[in-house]
């Protein structure tokens, strides 16, 4: 399922919902600092593209929980699939 780009209007509800914190280590994003909207749920594993499922996160706290997290959850949901 391809992701659908979000507004800037989006985003800065997104942050604003959260109170500038990142979900993954709950630190406050500082101003000019990178982050992301991240997937709580990844959409490969049947996460929405919206609503409460879209979260802000650090750049750096995104890209590692992809690595350590979703990436070998959703590799093991596909072999289990198989």
């Amino acid at each position: 399922m391809p992701r659908r780009r979000l507004s800037t209007r989006e985003r800065a509800r997104i942050f604003a919902a959260h109170s500038g914190r990142c979900h993954l280590c709950g630190g406050v994003i500082q101003a000019g600092e990178g982050w992301d909207v991240s997937h709580d749920r990844p959409l490969a594993l049947l996460g929405e593209d919206g609503g409460d499922n879209l979260k802000p996160a650090h750049r750096k706290c995104h890209r590692a929980h992809t690595a350590a997290v979703d990436i070998p959850t959703i590799a093991k949901a596909k072999r289990v699939e198989a």
